[in-house]
C-alpha cells in the first residue's frame, strides 16, 4: 500500500542528484559515464503545481532586489547572488593602475559596442559594471560562446566546454542561467549530444543584443565610465 501510495505521488517531490539521478522510489540510474547529461527539465510534469518562490530580501541592504525583466524567479536567484558576491569593484584609480586609458578609447567605446569588447580595458570596465547590475553572467556566456569557437571542433575538450555552458549558464537549474527564450534553449537541448560549435550561437546573439539594448546604454552613463573619465582628464 505504501509502495502505490509512494509510485502516486506527485513529481514536484523528485529529488534533483547530477551524478546518480536519483529518484524517490528509483534506486536505479540511467545515467552512464561519458554521456552528456540533460538535467532533469525533459522528464519533469510541466502540469505540477507551481509554488511562489520564497521572498529573498538583500544581506546588504535588508530590501527587496530590483525585480529585472522577462525573469520569474529573479528574486530569490538575486538574492543568491547577492550573497555570493565576494570581489570588490574596483575603483577608478584601481582601473587606470592597471590599463592605460585616454578620452580617445571612451570616445571610441561610446560609438561601438564592438570595439568595447574587443578592448582589455573596455572588458574589464564593462565586467565590473555588470556586477553591479547582478548580470555578469551575460558577458561570461558572450565570452565562453567565443572560446568555444577556437576549440577544436569534435574534441573531448570541445565536448567538455559545452557541457560546462549548458550547465552553468543555459541549464534551469543554474544561479547563473542567462535570459533566454523558452524555445531557443529547448533547440540547444535538442542539440546537446551533436556537440556541434554553433550549438550556442543563437543563444549567443540574444545575450549579444540584449547587452547592446539594456547595459550598454546604461554603462555609458554609469558612474564608474563618468569616475574615469574625470580621472584621464585630470
Amino acid at each position: 500500500m505504501d509502495l502505490e501510495r509512494r509510485r502516486g505521488e506527485s513529481p514536484i517531490r523528485s529529488i534533483f542528484c547530477c551524478n546518480d539521478c536519483i529518484r524517490p522510489g528509483n534506486q536505479s540510474s540511467n545515467f552512464e559515464l561519458g554521456q552528456i547529461y540533460l538535467g532533469d527539465h525533459l522528464t519533469r510534469s510541466w502540469n505540477r503545481p507551481i509554488k511562489s518562490p520564497p521572498i529573498c530580501t538583500s544581506p546588504v541592504s535588508g530590501q527587496l532586489p530590483a525585480p529585472l525583466k522577462g525573469s520569474k524567479t529573479i528574486i530569490k536567484e538575486t538574492s543568491i547572488r547577492r550573497s555570493s558576491r565576494r570581489r570588490k569593484i574596483k575603483s577608478a584609480k584601481e582601473i587606470l593602475n592597471l590599463f592605460t586609458i585616454t578620452i580617445a578609447d571612451f570616445q571610441l567605446w561610446s560609438t561601438s559596442f564592438d570595439a568595447l569588447l574587443k578592448s582589455e580595458a573596455g572588458l574589464q570596465i564593462f565586467r565590473n559594471f555588470l556586477e553591479t547590475e547582478f548580470a555578469e553572467e551575460n558577458l561570461k556566456f558572450w565570452l565562453a560562446c567565443e572560446n568555444l569557437k577556437s576549440t577544436t571542433r569534435h574534441s573531448k575538450k570541445m565536448e567538455r566546454r559545452i557541457q560546462d555552458i549548458f550547465d552553468t549558464y543555459i541549464s534551469t537549474h543554474s544561479a547563473s542561467e542567462v535570459n533566454i527564450d523558452y524555445k531557443m534553449r529547448e533547440n540547444i537541448v535538442d542539440q546537446l549530444k551533436s556537440n556541434d560549435a554553433d550549438i550556442f550561437t543563437g543563444a549567443q546573439h540574444q545575450i549579444y543584443s540584449l547587452m547592446y539594448r539594456d547595459s550598454y546604454p546604461r554603462f555609458l552613463s554609469s558612474a564608474i565610465v563618468t569616475d574615469l573619465m574625470e580621472e584621464v582628464n585630470g
